[in-house]
């Protein structure tokens, strides 16, 4: 092997040290062929000789062993093929054809990493990318910006090339070089990183693509950019577009306004009514979208007692008006900064999903404290304007402090989803006879019972991949209007899910968001919550309190798991909120001394409406199939209490055994079913002691529950266990008919059925 044009007689003499051969492979006609690492930091040349068997040979055993922290560099040519190791990779020259052992020679050209920077990037000195723009952006960032967004980007982004001392740097798509001017620099990605983001494969057809043949001696080809498939065309089968549009990148928005439409992060695109980098300088003069009586309340709290975070240290006030302004000097949707995709997800049919990273959400939620709106307003800007409470305020404001601790340094986050399904049907009725009732778990939560667990509580969100049920009513946030805690489960939950109340930033005008809807990846970031309650203080009858001093969930759920959405793969939270109304029993019916005893006929004769409800929210067919993989991947435990016995004063007896039922129904595979039992839940309180039976404390539970309302004479002889003992195995079709069937008060439903 003879290096050539390497530059002076000196240079070469000094770069002797660089060069190391290869071992020589041995071909069966002894022709050897030799491979070597090259100079670093210059455009440098060889000669190759050798055979092609030889060279195929050569590239097998080394890919086996590739050394690492050395840029070894392969050559085959077999009818007009190329293979290589290390993406600085130039080369030239190359004959069209080889055949067989047929000798050959040739000369190539390469380019050597002057140095690696300190994001692992090889640094090639007086060079420049000459090719596309990485997804078409065109920004100028300097050089830790630019390294941050071509992480986001992924495979569609090998690299940047920076001038005017790196203050100046464009993301490009390949990583093909050319001699540039002096001070010019390129940072292209390692090798093992730009075939590790490489997109997986598309599961739907991809426009056509020119097959015709293209010269490529002269250029490194790098991953294959995201391509946006052909304009979907309805199924008349199914109603779906026959390949739905997927997101333009792994970690991008996805939005869909219906079963058939579909798009990425240019969907349904807004703008902004003031640019958010021109609100990003007034981030420490107050937000002014917020109600002025709520932030005085939640500016003096939090500057009293600053809470902990989650990872360690305490979150400022400060810290989260520079997070703002951060988020607000930002462009995490790609679109320049002053527009967002948006569907509205308070009106119109099945269908709709939103799906965004956790940063993207905490850039709409920035922009709403600070007084900036989009056509028509959003439910949130609403809320924050008419609320006079604290707890709003300060539940947005931790959701950022937690995530400018986990997002520091520009990262996206995980994913989060918002996704509406279809109508009511009666398609649960066909698996009636070929579903079976398996065991749930039954979760005590009653003090001082035998069976009583340990468990995390389904309402803290505790549990992976439990999805918490939503005791919901018309809209997500009920009668508190997404202002404070109240004694209802819905109305506080949003409190304490900072994202599910983000979320309804997707609403237009001043409303709320409907149930059903399900939430994918979505967390507990506020203190204090269980579904235990009482009347004493610290809970004073609500649903969870906010404490005034240290409210930041600092047991913050970190589990991950990574799920597809639109055939593209992203991470997501391994937790869930599903918000499900059940049946009011019909008006006028029942006395409201008879409901907390399970006394009214009424009470259980809206079965079908029940199980129609529970399956429309916890089945994933029920939701645009681009969410389906995301949804079976993360649900697979659904957690609950008294769903249809809160509020609403359900007989909580009935309503068990109707989730049971509606849960087999979710066929195999589908989530199992976390039941959980309490003496003074915060809805309805001390009806579920009923569950319980004579023999099993019942009469001890509504004495602990403080109740005067509900009776011990009303217990039952049949328990929860002896039930579920009773139907486990059989077909599910055996306990519906014999629940639609089920004889009116006085005994209780498990006595009878």
């Amino acid at each position: 092997m003879r290096q050539t044009g390497v530059g002076s007689t000196d240079q070469a003499a000094s770069d002797e040290a660089w060069w190391q051969d290869m071992p020589e492979v041995p071909t069966d006609d002894g022709t050897p062929f030799l491979a070597a690492r090259m100079p670093p930091g210059r455009l440098t040349s060889v000669r190759v000789c050798g055979s092609a068997k030889a060279a195929a040979r050569f590239l097998f055993l080394q890919g086996v062993a590739v050394v690492l922290g050395s840029l070894v560099f392969s050559v085959a040519v077999v009818g007009a093929v190329t293979t290589y190791f290390g993406k600085g990779f130039r080369h030239a020259d190359l004959p069209a054809t080889l055949h067989g052992k047929e000798d050959f020679s040739f000369n190539a050209k390469y380019w050597v990493p002057s140095y690696e920077d300190p994001g692992g990037y090889q640094v090639y000195e007086n060079t420049y990318i000459n090719g596309p723009l990485a997804a078409g952006d065109s920004r100028v960032r300097d050089i830790l910006d630019s390294f941050v967004r071509c992480q986001e980007l992924g495979g569609a982004c090998a690299g940047f090339t920076c001038s005017r001392g790196d203050q100046e740097c464009t993301v490009r798509q390949e990583s093909f070089l050319r001699r540039g001017a002096e001070g010019v620099s390129s940072h292209v990605k390692p090798p093992q990183q730009l075939e590790n983001e490489k997109p997986p494969t598309d599961p739907y057809p991809k426009p056509h693509v020119d097959t015709a043949p293209v010269p490529r001696a002269h250029k490194v080809v790098a991953p294959p950019r995201p391509r946006a498939p052909p304009p979907p065309q309805p199924s008349a089968q199914t109603g779906y577009a026959s390949h739905p549009p997927q997101p333009g990148l792994p970690g991008s928005a996805l939005m869909c306004n219906s079963f058939e439409s579909c798009g990425g992060e240019n969907f349904g695109m807004v703008s902004w009514r003031t640019s958010p980098r021109t609100l990003a300088a007034a981030a420490f003069d107050g937000f002014r979208g917020v109600n002025g009586d709520a932030l005085a309340k939640a500016t003096r709290v939090w500057r009293q007692a600053p809470p902990v975070l989650p990872g360690g240290g305490v979150a400022t006030f400060g810290k989260v008006q520079e997070f703002v302004r951060e988020l607000l000097s930002s462009d995490p949707y790609f679109s320049g900064g002053e527009a967002v995709p948006y569907v509205d997800l308070g009106t119109g049919a099945g269908g709709r999903v939103v799906a965004i990273t956790q940063r993207q959400l905490a850039f709409n939620v920035a922009n709403v404290l600070m007084g900036n709106d989009i056509p028509g307003g959003t439910g949130l800007g609403a809320a924050l304007h008419r609320c006079t409470s604290s707890d709003i305020v300060l539940s947005l404001l931790s959701f950022l402090a937690v995530l400018a601790q986990e997002l520091a340094g520009g990262g996206q986050g995980t994913m989060l989803v918002a996704a509406v399904p279809r109508g009511l049907d009666a398609s649960w009725r066909s698996r009636l006879d070929n579903s079976a009732l398996f065991d749930p778990s039954i979760l005590v939560k009653v003090p001082g019972h035998p069976s009583w667990d340990a468990a995390p509580d389904f309402m803290s969100g505790g549990l992976a991949f439990q999805a918490l049920t939503d005791i919901a009513g018309g809209d997500i946030g009920g009668g508190a209007n997404l202002c404070h805690t109240a004694n209802t489960q819905d109305e506080s939950l949003v409190q304490f899910y900072s994202e599910v109340l983000a979320f309804s930033f997707f609403a237009r005008g001043s409303g709320m968001l409907p149930s059903p809807m399900t939430f994918l990846g979505t967390r507990r970031y506020m203190n204090q919550l269980e579904g235990e309650t009482s009347t004493q203080a610290p809970y004073l009858g609500r649903c969870g309190y906010i404490p005034e001093r240290n409210w930041i969930n600092t047991d913050i759920p970190r589990q991950t798991v990574s799920a597809t959405l639109a055939g593209r793969t992203s991470p997501f939270a391994a937790s869930a909120f599903v918000a499900a109304a059940s049946t009011i029993a019909e008006h006028g019916r029942c006395q409201g001394g008879t409901m907390v005893n399970n006394e009214c006929d009424a009470q259980r004769r809206h079965l079908d409406k029940d199980i129609s409800k529970w399956f429309q929210a916890f089945e994933a067919t029920m939701y645009n199939r681009v969410v389906q993989d995301a949804f079976r991947t993360i649900i697979r435990r659904v957690g609950t209490g008294p769903w249809g016995a809160g509020a609403w004063q359900g007989d909580s007896q009935h309503y068990f055994l109707t989730v049971w039922i509606a849960t087999a129904l979710l066929g195999v595979g589908a989530p199992s079913l976390d039941y959980y039992i309490y003496d003074h839940f915060c809805e309805n309180a001390g009806n579920q002691c009923f569950l319980l039976g004579q023999g099993n404390g019942c009469a001890e539970c509504i004495g602990r529950s403080g109740v005067g309302a509900l009776r011990a004479d009303r217990c039952g002889w049949q328990d929860i266990w002896g039930i579920v003992a009773r139907f486990r195995g059989k077909p599910t079709r055996m306990l519906y008919e014999a629940l639609l069937n089920v004889k009116p008060p006085p005994r209780q439903v498990f006595d009878v059925v």
